[in-house]
């Protein structure tokens, strides 16, 4: 089924002369169904196949819009982003209205959302689907651990919902904004009224919902008017993927234990790690944060829409799709060693071959335990020792393999892969950074 046009779904969701005649914006006062937020959304979605506007140059890539413009017809990101928004609004309507059921709008609304449900399916591969979907039952009702959103950045998932889903602000860019908040944001900030002197002298984990908001409409206003640091609104929003966004990044286990996308090839990295998430349903999401077309900063709350998740970090595919690292460096949800193992473990369970797999732990020493250098730490095992570790961290043998103090996030061959191994996907070891004997502590006080 076809998606209409814009003038064709007019014509056949009039109600009135006027309307049928092309007074169509008189369905902004209707009342009953918002039935222009559906005009407005299926115009969006075939402005996806004629040269993008100025409002498409603000929300997406340059690169993205420069080969819209090249090619006449938007990525297959964007016309997905634009396809759920319209198949989201067709939903409201119907919602909104059951006793309308019936009518000839409303009927035409359903054929709409059908068509916009069968678009997107065309999208998203059917193993990649069927694989989403096969979890999602197979694991539902299972309590999983999982980690939400830690302080701070779980004001990201309440702002979104306060704009009814449609957009987040990064929590990362207003983490950054107290560090050294600009003049101009700071002279917004005094016009608003969830912001006052104790506010101002708030650390970003203290923030209230409303604290956070306010920071974020200040400096929506800034970008959007003087804007001195010439910075986007895609520079300050978080991407929330919908469910089509998030099969394209589904990545499942092959039966020789590699990792595949959606079209059965080896998943491999880039010349970074890659952001990943594991849901409650045991699926694992993970993209270069640089690939997309939607822009805006892709995190770890960006794979499931800022809700709870069982581990989230980063991770590196070897270019046969093996598995060579994985860690939990996630700000947003701060996982610990036992949301790690989690991980570890369901990723075994589904039959991924970890054997050579470094897993890295990111940990806080706390103030009692001396070390050389303070701050973030990570300490590394091959997958099997770390395994054995969380179920006997006292024993000799599952001690760690290296720990070093955290130097962020590096390229590849700067962190994974010494420079005469770089080429050799057989042995994804790290350099040795500290021997584990040089440092005085003991596996005593690592978090259990």
């Amino acid at each position: 089924m076809p998606i209409p046009t814009l003038e064709k779904f007019l014509q056949a969701t009039a109600t009135t002369q006027k309307e049928r005649l092309g007074a169509w914006k008189l369905r902004l006062q209707d009342v009953r169904g918002e039935i222009a937020k559906i005009d407005f959304c299926l115009e969006q979605y075939w402005g996806c196949f004629s040269p993008p506007d100025k409002a498409a140059e603000k929300r997406y890539q340059p690169n993205a819009v420069a080969a819209w413009k090249l090619s006449g017809k938007a990525s297959d990101d964007i016309q997905i982003e634009r396809l759920y928004t319209l198949l989201r609004e067709c939903a409201a309507y119907l919602k909104s209205n059951p006793k309308h059921a019936a009518t000839r709008r409303s009927e035409e609304v359903s054929k709409l959302k059908l068509a916009c449900m069968s678009e997107l399916d065309g999208f998203a591969s059917v193993n990649a689907r069927s694989f989403f979907e096969l979890m999602k039952t197979r694991n539902k009702g299972k309590d999983a651990p999982t980690k939400s959103l830690g302080p701070g950045y779980a004001n990201e998932r309440i702002y979104y919902e306060r704009n009814n889903k449609q957009i987040a602000m990064a929590g990362s860019g207003i983490h950054g904004l107290l560090d050294g908040m600009p003049k101009q944001i700071t002279a917004e900030l005094q016009k608003a009224k969830n912001w006052g002197p104790q506010a101002a002298s708030r650390t970003f984990d203290a923030l209230t919902a409303d604290e956070f908001q306010a920071v974020c409409d200040a400096q929506e206003k800034v970008v959007l008017g003087e804007n001195p640091d010439g910075k986007t609104i895609a520079d300050i929003r978080v991407e929330y993927f919908s469910k089509f966004q998030r099969i394209r990044c589904c990545r499942r286990v092959s039966l020789e234990g590699r990792f595949i996308d959606g079209q059965n090839q080896p998943v491999k990295s880039g010349n970074y790690r890659e952001v990943y998430a594991l849901d409650r349903y045991g699926i694992l999401y993970s993209t270069d944060a640089l690939s997309t077309d939607v822009a805006g900063y892709i995190n770890h709350s960006t794979f499931n829409a800022g809700k709870p998740v069982v581990c989230a970090g980063e991770l590196l595919f070897a270019p046969n799709g093996k598995l060579a690292f994985l860690d939990n460096s996630s700000g947003h949800y701060r996982p610990d060693i036992n949301h790690l193992a989690l991980l570890v473990q369901t990723l075994q369970a589904q039959g991924a071959d970890l054997n050579g797999t470094c897993v890295s732990l990111v940990w806080y020493p706390p103030p009692t335990v001396s070390l050389p250098k303070p701050g973030r730490h990570r300490v590394r095992w091959q997958a099997p020792t770390f395994l054995r570790y969380v179920n006997a961290p006292t024993n000799p043998q599952n001690q760690p393999d290296w720990t070093e103090t955290d130097t962020g996030n590096l390229g590849v061959n700067q962190t994974l892969f010494p420079p005469d191994e770089g080429k050799d996907p057989t042995r994804p070891y790290l350099t040795v950074p500290l021997p584990v004997a040089a440092v005085t502590w003991t596996a005593r006080d690592l978090p259990t």
